[in-house]
């Protein structure tokens, strides 16, 4: 699979390389000045750039010279490093190095002869950590880990180094140090209450199916956990999901478990051992819950949830206490203000997803009121909305937006969502799978406060449990997963760009594959940060079961799909990828998605490496006159 990383690297790179000139603040280039003009001015080639440069320094045509970037807006000034030609991308990296006082190796010379062929963005500021960080590996380990985090902007940093080798070179397997970490905690006779949250976040990797009596153990440690910490996420979202009564509230709820866990003798405090080695029976437990009314109310809340920010929620949730206040007061008591809220909130995507979201016998209704407000006509809306089909759509609006969950509810959501999606097999849980697992890696910075929420990430129940473990193996594979987890999450943005991109790491067992799952994202950036789904790549890395190695590229644009597969024996996995193409097409337009191009392509061939991943839409391209020298 590390061969296939390399060449699937490859493809994403040449797949995507920009036409436009992109430099960056302090990086050094080659520059040939091809001709000279009137007014000082020159036509210099950069890369495969031809630019028009003001001169203030004299300079011999046909020749190349070293040159930094000392300006990138708002248009591109250049620095020469030395008078002295560098005629080849050797001489260029001799020059930096002399103009750097660094020495090096004939190795570390062609290193950066390479780097600088390419248009990596190096500087005199980094040529002595890149040096450094070459001398941790071989070349043949080292150089591809140098060019992604160049290429990515990242920091030079060990810690990085090593978390990107991860990335490149997979020398840890993920579904390894997780069964090995399992093994341990299987053999301990007493678990804290977060290494029982650790146990059935790991369930969940590594694919296991988590039977009846094991999700309701989880749903009473969890309940009894929260308790101890005086904390009510459980309790909110299961009453949201209708599985506890809306005429119960916290205390009720609190008095009832004490009194059952006093009479159990079963013990609930923040940070000390919550053990429930018996299996607890439906009919003990003071409420009346089972495994399949778990599954049923988090199906069921998962399936109503919008997919729009916090703030987005927020706001079609305050639309609906103008839209309540419309509908049972005076038209003549609503402010200017709240009328023009609710004007303007119809005209946003969100407004539009929580109106397709509503039953399909709802949405003529919803279609009818819309027009109403858009237009203004706030006496007709008001009538509809006393009538009995604006009651009823009111009613449907109200119950969708009071079952959105946000914050520590949404954390809690993704966590059962994903232990009882581990059960099914469809498509749809497939992707619930997936949106669950990067919930549940992510990072919180409350940890480092001693501060764990009460739907702690697994990165931070597993830095928690190795501060507190001192067993040799134990540490040494708590501190794999650690390393792994920090590559899977490994991301890069630009301040002045707008597109994003990340990588993820999953274990195989997840999905039944030979070797643990790689994707690569990029995309446009949206303002909460995260890649706008209709503008995005998606690359995949699989070693699948019959087929084996299989490289999966999805470049979506205007949400316009161009779907290509990478495979040794191209013709053999065509006929395969033909019988799904239709159904792919078909539930791809279910979500306003259009396949446009379907092609299956070799996956060893020559690939040339250029100088850019995707960009979006926001390269600082070459404009007339912006270069000067």
């Amino acid at each position: 699979m590390t061969e296939v990383n390399k060449i699937f690297q490859s493809i994403r790179v040449k797949g995507s390389n920009s036409t436009q000139l992109s430099l960056r603040d302090g990086q050094v280039v080659r520059g040939k000045v091809v001709k000279f003009f009137p007014d000082n001015k020159a036509m210099v080639n950069i890369g495969r750039q031809q630019v028009v440069a003001q001169l203030t320094t004299n300079l011999q045509a046909n020749q190349n010279y070293l040159m930094q970037v000392n300006q990138t807006t708002p248009y591109i000034r250049l620095r020469i490093v030395s008078d002295e030609p560098a005629k080849t991308p050797d001489e260029a990296a001799r020059i930096l190095l002399k103009s750097s006082g660094l020495t090096a190796s004939r190795a570390e010379q062609r290193l950066i002869a390479s780097l600088l062929k390419d248009q990596l963005p190096i500087s005199e500021r980094n040529l002595a950590q890149i040096l450094h960080l070459a001398s941790l590996g071989s070349d043949e380990n080292s150089h591809p880990i140098l060019r992604e985090m160049l290429t990515r902007n990242f920091p030079l940093t060990e810690q990085l180094y090593w978390a990107i080798n991860q990335r490149v070179n997979q020398p840890i397997s993920f579904s390894q140090s997780i069964q090995q970490i399992q093994g341990q905690l299987a053999q301990s006779e007493s678990l804290t209450s977060q290494q029982i949250q650790l146990s059935a976040h790991l369930n969940v990797l590594t694919g296991n199916n988590m039977n009846e009596q094991q999700l309701l153990n989880t749903f009473v440690h969890q309940v009894l956990y929260e308790l101890g910490r005086g904390s009510q996420t459980t309790f909110q979202l299961f009453q949201k999901g209708g599985l506890i009564s809306s005429q119960m509230n916290f205390s009720q709820w609190d008095n009832l478990w004490r009194n059952w866990a006093q009479t159990n003798q079963v013990q609930f405090q923040l940070s000390t051992n919550s053990e429930l080695t018996s299996n607890i029976k439906p009919e003990q437990l003071p409420i009346s819950v089972s495994s399949k009314q778990i599954s049923d109310v988090i199906n069921q809340l998962a399936n109503q949830q919008l997919n729009g920010s916090s703030r987005q929620i927020r706001m079609l949730q305050s639309f609906v206490q103008q839209l309540g206040m419309l509908k049972d007061e005076t038209l003549s008591r609503m402010a200017p203000n709240q009328l023009n809220l609710m004007h303007n909130i119809t005209q946003l995507p969100s407004y539009q997803q929580l109106a397709n979201s509503l039953p399909a016998t709802m949405q003529s209704y919803m279609q009818h009121l819309t027009q109403m407000m858009q237009n203004q006509n706030w006496k007709m809306a008001q009538q509809f909305l006393t009538s009995q089909e604006g009651q009823q759509l009111y009613q449907e609006i109200n119950n969708l937006l009071t079952s959105q969950v946000v914050g520590q509810e949404q954390r809690a959501l993704h966590f059962w969502n994903a232990l009882v999606q581990s059960q099914m097999t469809n498509l749809n849980s497939f992707m619930n799978q997936l949106s669950a697992f990067f919930q549940l890696t992510q990072f919180e910075l409350s940890v480092l406060r001693n501060q764990l929420p009460d739907y702690p990430s697994i990165q931070s129940l597993i830095s928690t449990m190795a501060a507190q473990t001192s067993g040799t193996a134990m540490q040494e594979n708590l501190q794999s997963v650690i390393q792994i987890l920090q590559a899977m999450h490994l991301s890069y943005q630009e301040a002045n760009r707008d597109w994003v991109q990340f990588s993820a790491h999953l274990p195989k067992e997840m999905f039944g594959l030979n070797e643990d799952l790689w994707m690569d994202f990029e995309g446009s950036k949206r303002e909460d940060g995260s890649i706008h789904p209709r503008h995005c790549r998606v690359m995949f890395y699989l070693n699948l079961p019959n087929i084996e190695e299989t490289v999966i590229d999805m470049q979506v644009k205007n949400s316009q799909i161009d779907l290509t597969i990478y495979h040794d024996q191209p013709n053999r996995v065509k006929g395969l990828a033909e019988e799904f193409k239709q159904m792919l097409a078909i539930n791809l337009a279910s979500h306003q998605y259009q396949l446009t191009n379907f092609d299956v392509k070799p996956l060893r061939q020559s690939y040339e490496v250029l100088e850019t991943p995707y960009r979006g839409q926001s390269n600082h391209g070459y404009k007339g006159v912006d270069l000067k020298v």
